[in-house]
């Protein structure tokens, strides 16, 4: 079957940038030639801002000149010497639009050569030519159209240069404003500047897009509240350590498709889980509350009370079904082993969340200085590439996989093995690798055992 336009969409970004796998090696290449282009960009940049400041401090040395000594006056007197001429040499039967598009010329040409001769420290070439086009331009722009009669056209071109200097030499209107109303736009240095912040801004692009692809897909600026966003595509996983890894799909590297999906930045947190079981009957509530939660009083049998000041410390004690239920009651879903490890690794297929190499107090492990479960988000140097933390380290993490890699349902017939991922605030360094796979019964419930949630993207 033809797939429609929108998934066609949707998909070309994956097709385009295979994760961790054939093509790495060329992606990490056009990577460094990106950061080489955007370093030298800014290169350019560096070098294009002297001329720009000093640019900027003729114009502020021009214009408080001006404001000294009001210019109207005398621009007027040269504009009436242009408009006689102008008028001079107009013929009668000359239509008018005719003899303004003369006029409007003549005045450019005049007042542009006028600044021109003008010499001397308070008239530095880089700022009179541009400021006398922009000034040339708006003059025309005020000239009215030619009358028979002389001195009502003499008044107007007087009036209009009047204007124009009054636009741009303003009293109590601050320098930078007159700089960015226009002046900005035909200045050489600034042109140049504006020229090299705009190729760098390129270049800058061309290496995010490279770096972060994800950040550029439809579904990433929709990811729901509290979760990020996974590219997915071509990803190679593996090898894998820990437990049922006797297939050789654990063994060695392998890969997968899978399609970008939302995964929760935190594990789920107690007030979060607390907020499930009140919205659940009783006995049922009774059947999911977390094994490590206080015994309440007068309550169902097997009710607990969340222990105080517990609200963002990651759930645990939790069974697989306990977890799954939850994620259902979220609108969300369980990540299969797959998704975690991607999400884990990110796209270069680190070790660990934060690179190859293990580094001490980066998370929440048996090497920290807490010992016991953390607020959720609380070792920031567990973060994986995709944003989502406490991978390595807090607590483990039920996924939606049975031993021998298949699908785990909501609801397990049986006693079954289940998959868990990640470390834990008790476990070794090796334990806490992204690689390291457990494999426990679903009924499993401890204090060092908890959960996050998934979502598809589309």
């Amino acid at each position: 079957m033809k797939a429609s336009p929108i998934l066609s969409l949707l998909l070309a970004p994956l097709a385009a940038a295979p994760l961790c796998g054939q093509g790495a090696d060329a992606g990490e290449q056009a990577l460094a030639k990106a950061r080489e282009e955007r370093r030298a960009a800014e290169e350019v940049v560096a070098k294009a801002e002297a001329p720009l400041v000093a640019a900027y401090a003729e114009f502020e040395r021009l214009v408080a000149i001006a404001k000294e000594n009001p210019v109207a006056p005398q621009w007027a007197a040269g504009l009436a010497e242009v408009s006689r001429a102008a008028l001079s040499a107009r013929s009668a039967d000359e239509p008018a639009a005719v003899a303004k598009s003369k006029l409007t010329a003549e005045l450019r040409r005049r007042f542009t050569e006028a600044v021109a001769a003008l010499r001397g420290p308070a008239f530095p070439e880089s700022i009179k030519i541009a400021l006398a086009l922009r000034i040339a331009e708006d003059l025309a722009a005020a000239a009215p159209a030619p009358t028979s009669d002389d001195s009502a056209l003499r008044a107007a071109l007087e009036g209009a240069c009047a204007r124009v200097a009054e636009k741009h030499v303003q009293p109590g209107v601050p320098i930078h404003e007159l700089w960015n109303r226009g002046i900005y736009k035909d200045v050489a240095a600034a042109k140049d500047y504006s020229a090299a912040r705009s190729a760098l801004a390129a270049a800058a692009d061309r290496e995010s897009r490279l770096e972060h692809p994800e950040r550029f897909h439809p579904a990433y600026g929709r990811a729901p509240e509290g979760m990020v966003f996974v590219l997915g595509g071509q990803v190679t996983l593996g090898p894998n350590t820990g437990y049922d890894i006797d297939s050789d799909k654990r063994k060695a590297p392998f890969v997968v498709h899978l399609h970008p999906f939302y995964i929760d930045r935190t594990e789920v947190t107690n007030e979060q889980y607390k907020n499930f079981l009140l919205s659940l009957p009783k006995p049922e509530a009774a059947a999911h509350t977390p094994s490590n939660w206080e015994k309440a009083p007068g309550k169902s049998p097997g009710a607990g009370i969340m222990p105080p000041g517990a609200e963002r410390l990651p759930v645990t004690g939790v069974s697989y079904e306990d977890a799954a239920a939850y994620a259902a009651w979220a609108k969300k879903r369980l990540p299969t082993e797959d998704e975690w490890e991607l999400a884990a690794r990110g796209a270069k297929g680190f070790q660990y969340p934060w690179g190859n190499q293990y580094e001490a107090k980066k998370a929440n492990d048996r090497n920290g200085d807490v010992g016991d479960l953390a607020p959720v988000g609380s070792f920031a140097g567990d973060t994986s590439a995709w944003g989502a933390v406490d991978l390595a380290g807090n607590a483990m993490e039920w996924v939606a996989t049975l031993e021998g890699g298949k699908p785990a349902p909501l609801r397990i017939e049986g006693n079954a093995l289940v998959v868990l991922r990640g470390g834990a605030y008790d476990r070794s360094p090796k334990e806490s690798s992204a690689i390291f796979r457990w494999l426990w019964p679903k009924t499993t419930r401890v204090r060092n055992l908890g959960f996050r949630c998934a979502k598809d993207a589309f």
